[in-house]
């Protein structure tokens, strides 16, 4: 049977020449509302092209990797809540993916539409975004391991959205406003760029207000990183070079200690992947336990987590990174 029928709306992440591993076998389906496809599910109308563009249906119809949401439209001919509820729960499973390491594509598509019973389907609303992986690094493989786990990772970021809550709780947006923080730091092209929202999206989870540098330092490596004096230099690195692009001061001579320009430039890129490699941890990290998200939901909670010992931080977070192993 058909995934998508009659009467159905869809969200539909469609990405463009991805690296799929040799062993994955597409179609996976997750759920009766939503399965993983190696096409585009409905068929692209002749009109499409006038709405969309011939460079965007040539890169549609090159999707070999495509997450497919449904359920049963309440208004087929209306484009409603329903329509952006499809539309986020498919980005998120796209997101979940990316926790797991960024693949090669070359465009990624975002569609919503209807399955009519009396016309060829639709599509009402689109955009497209390109997701870069940091310099020096190639794109992982899709695995259906990591497809799999993609969907509990999209409940997770899904459960973060900010809630209506009394102001004596607290700021209850840092980890959402983290989370989006990462995704602009792989949709960006520069290094400088990617490092200072990697940065800001791990605030979003060690640092209530005001931000410091200090708890930056002490609080990652009491929790995130393995605590050897390799990872303290690497995150001491990260966080000056962090600083320096805020305030628009030059990067030439960071790391000071270094002496040839050369190793300074490749441990400024090595920063980078470094940085990427901690932010997905941490989210991946975090998007897994709905727990440790309703912990962390308010300035209050941070606070908590961060007030515990060093080693009661590492029972509850539970999960370290050896960032000087990334090469």
């Amino acid at each position: 049977m058909c995934f998508l029928r009659p009467g159905d709306k869809y969200g539909i992440v469609a990405v463009e020449n991805t690296k799929l591993a040799g062993d994955l076998h597409l179609p996976i389906r997750i759920s009766n509302a939503l399965e993983i496809q190696s096409a585009l599910p409905i068929d692209v109308e002749e009109h499409w092209t006038e709405w969309l563009g011939t460079l965007t249906i040539e890169s549609l119809t090159k999707s070999n990797l495509v997450i497919v949401a449904r359920k049963v439209a309440e208004d087929i001919r209306v484009v409603n809540h329903e329509n952006k509820e499809l539309r986020e729960s498919s980005r998120a499973v796209w997101y979940g993916l990316l926790l797991n390491g960024i693949p090669y594509s070359d465009n990624v598509h975002f569609l919503s539409g209807s399955i009519y019973t009396d016309r060829p389907p639709d599509v009402r609303q689109h955009t497209d975004e390109d997701f870069h992986r940091s310099h020096g690094r190639r794109g992982v493989e899709v695995t259906e391991s990591n497809l799999r786990t993609a969907p509990t990772l999209a409940e997770g970021i899904l459960a973060m959205r900010p809630r209506p809550r009394p102001a004596a709780q607290g700021e209850s947006s840092r980890p959402w406003r983290g989370f989006h923080a990462l995704i602009g730091a792989i949709t960006a092209v520069w290094g400088e760029d990617r490092l200072h929202r990697f940065v800001r999206a791990v605030e979003g989870i060690v640092d209530s207000p005001p931000p410091s540098g200090r708890n930056f330092l002490e609080r990652v490596i009491s929790a995130m990183v393995d605590d050897d004096p390799d990872n303290r230099l690497i995150i001491d690195d990260i966080y000056k070079l962090r600083n320096a692009i805020e305030h628009l001061n030059p990067l030439r001579d960071i790391p000071d200690r270094i002496v040839d320009a050369d190793e300074r430039n490749e441990r400024r890129n090595r920063l980078v992947r470094q940085a990427e490699d901690l932010a997905l941890r941490v989210y991946r990290r975090l998007t897994s336990d709905r727990a440790l998200i309703a912990e962390l939901s308010t300035d209050a909670g941070i606070d908590a987590l961060w007030s515990l010992d060093a080693a009661g931080r590492r029972r509850r977070w539970a999960d370290s990174i050896n960032l000087n192993s990334i090469p």
